[in-house]
């Protein structure tokens, strides 16, 4: 029988079960790993996981958001820099690179890295040596790098967002994570992790899930993974009034995404309360898809969706979607 719990990664499925052999495998060694899956399949922990498990684990994992840095910034942030190096520079500053110095470099959605950048961390990963913005001193550096994204690596290098080098830089071992709709038997276990999890902090005394809700989260698509799940459990929780969470816990379109409980009672739908009907669930998908995509991040999902901010907030309001709960948070599988 598989494992449940692996350090602190939830997963019965086959799928999961290959994930932890995995990093078992690559833990000892200072190999380089690429972890790949949707946003919100826990690619932080699976990171965590290695490190924590490598003869690295006394020294810093320091993770680093790529998507997270304006490119003007980002190589200062990355190598560090002197002290009058640029407008602003009023002292010497040491580079996240050098924080990570003996332990594990983790760059998160590492295809939105520049190319400009890339270029230069092969260098500082294959000599162990940088130089600070403006300085002349090279400093040795040694770092075990963990790189993960949402992206398909293969399609980023054929678009030249990745290059050659780099790719097969990163790419030695790849750990791909399944979303959580292709891996459903993990969806109850996880649910319960969460819920045991928040009412640590809850002064609420709660069962578990009733038979429904149980049924609901396992035919539920999950745009939003692990992720997701967590932010429903704890809203449930936060919402429940007797020792079960029911279906009247859970966001409207739980509800609304199920025929039995949303179709009127005659069983008919009329063309335009069908049409009416796929119209919202395109929305709906649509938006969460989005908020997955950027993260929560309402001006650049209005400006891929062609949208202004104010008709966007008009929208997610309509399906009680709040862009704050897909921000990121620590992962969890």
């Amino acid at each position: 029988m598989g494992k449940t719990r692996f350090d602190t990664i939830i997963g019965e499925s086959a799928a999961m079960q290959r994930v932890f052999e995995l990093i078992e495998n690559v833990a000892s060694t200072d190999i380089n790993v690429l972890i790949t899956g949707e946003s919100g399949t826990g690619k932080e922990l699976i990171a965590r996981s290695i490190h924590g498990r490598s003869a690295r684990r006394q020294q810093a994992f320091v993770p680093v958001n790529c998507s997270a840095f304006p490119e003007t910034l980002f190589e200062a942030e990355l190598f560090g820099y002197e002290k009058g190096a640029f407008t602003g520079a009023t002292q010497r500053k040491p580079g996240l690179l050098e924080f990570a110095n003996g332990g594990t470099f983790f760059l998160d959605e590492v295809c939105e890295l520049p190319v400009s950048l890339q270029a230069k961390l092969l260098r500082v990963l294959q000599d162990k040596l940088l130089r600070h913005l403006g300085g002349n001193e090279l400093l040795q550096v040694d770092v075990r790098l963990i790189s993960a994204s949402n992206r398909d690596p293969e399609v980023a290098r054929a678009n030249g967002a990745l290059r050659d080098d780099f790719y097969y830089r990163l790419n030695v071992i790849n750990i791909h994570l399944q979303p959580l709709r292709e891996r459903r038997e993990d969806i109850l276990p996880l649910a319960t992790h969460f819920l045991q999890e928040t009412l640590k902090f809850s002064p609420k005394k709660i069962r578990g899930f009733n038979h429904e809700v149980m049924q609901r989260f396992e035919r539920y698509r999950w745009p939003g993974n692990i992720r997701e799940l967590e932010n429903v459990v704890q809203r449930a929780i936060t919402l429940a009034h007797s020792d079960l969470i029911t279906l009247a816990d859970l966001p409207a379109h739980f509800l609304q995404d199920m025929p039995e409980l949303s179709e009127p009672k005659n069983g008919k739908l009329s063309l335009v309360q069908a049409k009416q009907m796929a119209i919202q669930q395109i929305e709906r998908q649509y938006l969460l898809e989005m908020l997955v995509k950027h993260q929560g991040n309402v001006t650049k999902i209005a400006a891929e969706s062609g949208m202004t901010r104010r008709n966007l907030h008009r929208l997610l309001n309509r399906h009680s979607l709040k862009a704050h709960e897909w921000r990121e948070t620590s992962e969890t599988v």
